[in-house]
This record gives C-alpha cells, structure tokens and sequence, in this order.
C-alpha cells in the first residue's frame, strides 16, 4: 500500500512543475487553488494521478479538498482500494427566528460593522481623528507609481501611503496571482475581514450564510500598468481586473452564498452599493450585507483626461460652495460596513454605528450636456428619500453634498437642495452643504469641527462655520451666498 505522504510529494512535484516554483516553497496544508493552481492546472493534475497511480480522480473532486494533504489522503485511500468519506459540505448558521418587540421600523438597516483605509488614516478612529483636526493630507502624485519629470498641480490628490501592501497567504492567494489583482480587490478583501471583526462576526460563522456583498468602484488603473510589464502575461489577469470580481472574491473567500455585485456609477458607485444591500436586507433575501467602496489612483493618465475636461482643480484644493471653486481633487481608499436589519440587531445584542431610515436611487434625465447635473432631478430623488425614510424634513440636520467644487455642479446643486425641502414643505432647514470625502476636506467642514473642538455643540458649532463661510464667501451674487441664506431661514 502507497502511503500518503508518498502521493503527497509526487502530487506537489507535479504541482511545482506546473507553477515553476520550487517544491519545497509548497505548503501542503493549501488547497491547489490557494497554491495558484487554474482550471487548466486542475485538468494536468487529474491526468497526472490517473497516468502515475492508476486511479481517476476528476478535476471536479480535486478542486473539493481543502489541502494538498487531503487530495493525496483520498488518492492513497482510493489506490488501497477504500474510497474516502466525501467532504461535508458547511452548514449554515441557524436563523434565529425568535420575535422582538422591535424599536425600530421594518424598514430600517443598522451599521453593526465598519472599517476603512483612507489617506492619513488607517482606520476609522484615525479617520475620525484627521477630520476633528481638520488637517490636509493632499499630497503630489507618488513618484514610485509612475515616475515623471513633471508634477501639475492637478496630479495632486490623497494617496494611501501603502496601498500597494498584501499579505497574500493570509489568504490563501499565491504570490503570482496576488501580483495580478488589481490592489482594489486585495483593499477589498482585507476590509471586509475588518468589518467582520468589528462586528464581532467570526468568518467561520458566516460560512454558508447568505450574506450579500456590493461594492462600488469605477477605476481600472492598475490594469494599464499590467499592460507595461511580464505580470501582464498570466492566466490571472482577467480575473485580477475584473470588477465583478471585487465582489465575488469575497464571496467566494469567506463562503458568502447571497448576491455577490459590483456597482460601478461613477462618483455615487459606494452609496447605491450600499442601496442595493439595503434593499436586498429589506426583501428578506440576506441576513446581512457587506457593502464597500474602492478607489486606487495607480496611474496618471485618468489625472490628465479629467484635467483636460477641466473638472481638476489645477492648485490641487477642492472649495466647494465657495467662489473659489475651481475643480475637485481625487482621492483614494476603501470603506466597508456591515448591515443587518436593525429590528435584528437589537434582538442579537450587536453594537449598532447607525441606521439607514431610507433612501432612493434615480438618474437625472436628458440635459444639456451628459456631465451635467440635473436641479430638478436632484431634488426628486432627495424628496423621494425622505419620503421613504418617513422622516420629518425639518428633523434633518446635516445634509453631505456631492460638492463637485465647479461654478456649474456647485450653485446647481445647492439649486436642487433648496427646491427638495420646499417641496417637501419646509420652511427651513439646518444643512451642512459640503463634499463627499472622495474628493478632499472642505474648509466648511474643516471650519465646523475647529468650532466643535472648542466646545460648541453641534448646531453651535453648524451655525458659526456656516455664517463664516458666508462672509468668505465674497459678493453677494455668489451663489452659495444666495442658497446659504434661502435654505437656513432663520439664521439670517
């Protein structure tokens, strides 16, 4: 009788031939697929045991076995003539299904889990702590990404100082396919065990479950710097640039059986991700959703189509709202969250960040140009967001803007703001107009957390930063000056 550790070096022989790497850089505790073995590798190997040993051994049986010690168990048992016990499959987690008086609608989604990696922040706390401080990290473009003998002011932005780092074999994934993934899905891997963590939820747990995955990206970058080199010569690379993959390698890493999507809308690619797991959360369809964001700047040449159409700020600082304002700056990072039903959250005893009261998701229609934002549109999907939501509008006390940080996007959307809450019938309304943080800090908010650090409460601190900004806001014909004051009422 062969024994087992016979059929296990031959197998990683073959398997090192394969992947011309050296057999003793093999770990057999690996599955093939976490050594960098491909469907084709699958095929060489099942025609390898049946030519060496004299046993069949489908490519779809191999691909089962959890290891390499594993597949040469079972090959050793089938060649002494007793076939091995056929791997359980894993079972999924118990639905709890106990009812609870719930202090919360139906409708409402809780935050249970976050994480993130942004420029100057590693994670949320320090995150927190950057934009308290009201500190920049704009920086010029990284010379080690794509070196250049000149540095426009547009070619400035936030830069993730290691975004190029991965511990590869922390999950199973072998160095020459790690090579080949865009360094987005290898962020959005590691962020999505981080969330799972700060949710307290062991990935052992979620195994089987059908937790749905959506994250939102709409850069391919790192595929033009595959083009320039030999790692563009692999079988990885079209799974490595793939966004659908973005979501489905996490599914397929932690055996995650619910809808697996990537979003890609541009700018707003990460808030209808995070609709699409809310909505799905609301149809009964996942227990949980993990949803995420992506952005990797790795090369120059989106940098120079976007200055060129002149949405780039040429001085690298973004003023949206502000007379000023002459283009945006990009940024980069990944952010996930976990979401749960927030009526199951309660019952569950999970710690709860936030909760989403509703939303709504809608395009703006034919325009002047393709580009161009739409007042009216704008203010439908925010009235139909607060009517799902079932909120008073005047209970609304901050308000993030898109802040594109242009003489057009900008008193447009302030336009659409303003109409959104007189058609929803407020007569005033507290609002924070200022920019995503995919672009970079806003003086207003910048301003409004310096008050805050003082000591003055929220609305204290909203009202100062807001009357400050009007007054640097220069002529009265400005339009953030004229919005300011139609949308905050009372604070004249």
């Amino acid at each position: 009788m062969m024994a087992a550790s016979d059929v296990e070096g031959a197998i990683l022989r073959e398997v090192a031939r394969i992947l011309r790497e050296g057999e003793h850089d093999l770990d057999p505790s690996r599955s093939l697929s976490e050594l960098g073995v491909d469907s084709l590798g699958y095929c060489t190997i099942s025609s390898f045991v049946e030519r060496q040993f004299g046993v069949t051994v489908p490519p779809q049986t191999l691909f089962e076995f959890s290891s390499v010690e594993a597949t040469a168990a079972h090959v050793a048992s089938l060649i002494a003539g007793q076939p091995a016990a056929a791997q359980a499959a894993p079972a999924a987690p118990a639905a709890t299904l106990a009812a609870v008086e719930a202090q919360y609608s139906p409708r409402d989604i809780a935050i249970i889990g976050l994480a993130c990696k942004l420029p100057g922040a590693g994670d949320a706390s320090q995150y927190w702590d950057l934009i308290r401080g009201g500190a920049s990290v704009i920086q010029e473009f990284p010379s080690r990404r794509a070196p250049a003998a000149d540095s426009p002011g547009y070619l400035k932005g936030g830069f993730v100082e290691d975004v190029d780092a991965f511990d590869a074999a922390f999950f199973g994934i072998s160095p020459r396919e790690a090579l080949a993934m865009d360094p987005q899905q290898r962020l959005v891997l590691e962020c999505a065990w981080q969330t799972f963590e700060n949710a307290g939820y062991a990935t052992a747990r979620l195994s089987g479950s059908d937790t749905a995955v959506f994250v939102g990206a709409s850069s391919f970058d790192y595929y033009e710097l595959l083009l320039r080199t030999q790692a563009a010569r692999t079988t990885h690379i079209g799974t490595g640039v793939s966004h659908a993959v973005l979501a489905n390698r996490v599914s397929q890493q932690f055996n995650l059986k619910g809808a697996s999507e990537a979003i890609d809308t541009a700018c707003s690619s990460g808030l209808v991700a995070l609709w699409h797991g809310v909505e799905a959360l609301r149809r009964g369809e996942s227990k949980l959703a993990l949803v995420g964001g992506v952005n990797v700047l790795a090369s120059r040449t989106p940098f120079q189509v976007f200055a060129d159409a002149g949405m780039l700020s040429q001085e690298g600082a973004c003023r949206p709202f502000d007379a000023r304002a002459a283009g945006y700056v990009r940024g980069e990072g990944v952010a996930c969250v976990l979401l749960k039903r927030a009526a199951d959250a309660v019952r569950d005893g999970d710690r709860i960040w936030a909760v989403i009261k509703g939303g709504a998701v809608r395009h703006g229609g034919r325009t002047n140009s393709l580009t161009a934002p739409n007042p009216d549109a704008q203010a439908d999907v925010i009235v139909a967001a607060v009517a799902d939501a079932d909120v008073d509008p005047l209970s609304i006390g901050f308000v993030e803007a898109h802040g594109t940080g242009t003489s057009l996007g900008d008193p447009i959307e302030a336009e659409g703001l303003t109409r959104a809450f007189l058609y929803a019938g407020a007569r005033s309304v507290l609002a924070s107009l200022w920019r995503v943080s995919d672009h970079s800090t806003p003086e207003l908010m910048e301003r409004f957390y310096r008050h805050l650090a003082r000591g003055a409460s929220k609305d204290e601190a909203l009202r100062a930063a807001q009357i400050e900004m009007i007054h640097a806001g220069g002529s009265r014909s400005h339009p953030f000056r004229w919005a300011a004051f139609e949308v905050f009422g009372d604070w004249r």
